[in-house]
């Protein structure tokens, strides 16, 4: 299945440097058919439920590793031959069936969000049905693409999750879907809770859409992906240009500037200031013992701390 570009980039960016696997990168696996559908590949086991588990944990039982190479891959291949992206049409429509899909099953208490967000993304595109049909999954994901666009009324002996999709496919393409009675339901839909159905798909689409007119830029992510996760091994391996690279990448992200490079000095436990590349350090020593600085709370968690300018004395960025 095809991938989207935007939601390529947005990975690259949000997977570069990583040592684990954030849940904004695990939603916008599941925005990306392609991703999608290889995640279900790469983690179903034979005899395993498409409902089993939810994307997060599917996600979860591949290698953060293996999941880089999977993104990068694709990027590289996309760039390659743009042609092969999905449509902007289809991939629009396919986030918006997956939003009524999985909001169709949410007002039918369907314990399977996941499941049926994925039947919506993935059950009217090309080559959908050989795609899930070749999963090794259990389940009714494969019969979707099948009876997708039957008349609803044709579906009242179906599973939950085709008479979830082919509804929601009745609403996508209805520009006047009535009053919830013409769907495949068990439940009718009343008129204001479908109201907010709509209105829901509709915000999540804008909200989506407009989050990757913030990087649309492909080639430069793939660029900035490789970079970081050069910098990452560099700087494990001791390398000091590899943390002038992660120095520059920094300085390339918006509001972001005069990079300080710290190294502990085992000797003093003092933080001291390195140079970085050509630029001399500036003369700064922080000790480790008492401090409340961002620098030394980042040593000791191994985690990004952020100072907001309404901390106060609680916290500091350096203390000297």
């Amino acid at each position: 299945m095809a991938s989207h570009p935007g939601v390529l980039a947005k990975l690259l960016d949000t997977l570069a440097g990583t040592a684990g696997l954030s849940e904004d990168a695990a939603t916008w696996l599941m925005f990306d058919p392609g991703l999608a559908q290889a995640v279900l590949r790469l983690a179903a086991k034979p005899g395993m439920a498409s409902s089993q588990y939810d994307f997060a944990e599917l996600c979860s039982q591949i290698s953060l590793s293996s999941l880089k190479a999977l993104v990068s891959d694709v990027a590289v291949r996309l760039l390659a031959q743009p042609g092969t992206a999905i449509p902007e049409e289809d991939w629009l429509r396919a986030v918006a069936l997956a939003q009524l899909c999985r909001s169709l099953a949410r007002h039918e208490n369907h314990p399977a969000g996941d499941e049926a967000w994925l039947a919506g993304l993935l059950g009217a595109l090309p080559g959908s049905q050989a795609a899930l049909a070749a999963l090794p999954l259990r389940g009714f994901l494969a019969d979707v693409p099948r009876f997708l666009r039957e008349p609803t009324h044709r579906l009242r002996d179906a599973t939950p999750l085709v008479r979830f999709a082919a509804s929601a496919w009745q609403l996508q393409e209805n520009s006047r879907p009535g009053d919830g009675e013409v769907l495949s339901l068990p439940t009718p839909v009343a008129p204001d809770v479908l109201k907010a159905i709509l209105e829901e798909r509709d915000k999540v689409v804008a909200t989506y859409t407009a989050r990757l007119r913030e990087q649309p830029d492909l080639a430069g992510a793939l660029a900035r992906f490789t970079r970081a996760e050069l910098a990452v091994v560099g700087m494990l391996e001791g390398d000091t240009q590899a943390v002038v690279t992660a120095a520059r990448l920094l300085e390339e992200q918006p509001g972001l500037y005069d990079v300080v490079y710290l190294r502990l000095d085992n000797r003093t436990s003092m933080l001291e200031a390195q140079d970085l590349g050509e630029t001399r350090a500036q003369p700064i020593s922080i000790r480790m013992e008492g401090s409340n600085s961002a620098a030394v709370r980042a040593l000791y968690t191994r985690m990004p701390v952020v100072v907001f300018s309404d901390a106060g004395d609680r916290v500091a960025l350096i203390d000297l």
